[in-house]
């Protein structure tokens, strides 16, 4: 019969293979690989959260600086003007270009500095 040397080298054949196990050589190589980029994933995680700690930081400062201009401004706005009926004030053409002018400068500096 044709079938009992088909089913003798099946058998054979089967038998060779659960013995010698599931051997795949790849998988450390993978396995490497995998971890490789792991690594790699942590570094670049690592490297945008620095930016972002960086940019968060600038931005703070950006924005302090901002205040601080304002307050100089609305601090000179005091005790260069004569407060009027609702909160304003009046102050001479010649110092109100002045502050304009020394906010403006501040401003860009601020801006120069932090973005």
């Amino acid at each position: 019969m044709v079938i009992k040397p088909f089913v003798c080298t099946f058998f054979v054949v089967l038998i060779s293979v659960l013995s010698s196990g599931c051997q795949d050589d790849r998988i450390p190589d993978l396995q490497q690989r995998v971890a490789d980029l792991e690594r790699k994933v942590r570094v670049i995680e690592a490297e945008k959260q620095k930016k972002d700690d960086a940019d968060s930081l600038r931005q703070s400062h950006f924005e302090g600086c901002v205040q601080e201009a304002d307050n100089n401004y609305q601090n000179r706005l005091e005790l260069n003007g004569t407060k009027g009926r609702g909160g304003s004030y009046t102050v001479p053409i010649a110092i109100l270009r002045e502050m304009d002018e020394e906010k403006r400068g501040k401003l860009e500096e601020c801006r120069l500095l932090y973005k």
